[in-house]
């Protein structure tokens, strides 16, 4: 619930001009939205100076989703994903402390 009311002010927010023009506003790849040749790309590609193709794919699949591109919609986005990240963390980190527990593991 915390995560949500933290997230909330998203909705009111716009594009950023820090990485939004590499990587949505600018990108005309991206913003032909999911294709074949697009997904190729993504693992192909180092926009942006990184090689990230699942976020490239991703963005490719909001820009898709979300037509006309407006920023309210990516914020409801995060909106939704943040919260079901942060709930899933204490699992991931109780996962992690019982790996480094494990016997067979070598030290």
């Amino acid at each position: 619930m915390v995560t949500l009311l933290v997230y909330l002010p998203l909705l009111h927010n716009g594009f950023v001009n820090y990485d939004d023009p590499d990587y949505i506003t600018n990108n005309f790849h991206v913003k032909a939205g999911l294709t074949w040749p697009g997904i190729v790309r993504a693992f192909q590609s180092g926009e942006a100076s990184n090689w990230q193709p699942l976020t490239w794919i991703s963005h490719r699949v909001d820009c898709q989703s979300f037509r006309p591109l407006r920023p309210q919609r990516y914020g409801c986005n995060d909106l939704i994903i943040a919260p079901a990240k942060a709930e899933k963390w204490p699992a991931w980190a109780r996962l992690g402390y019982e790996r480094s527990r494990c016997p067979l593991r070598s030290n």
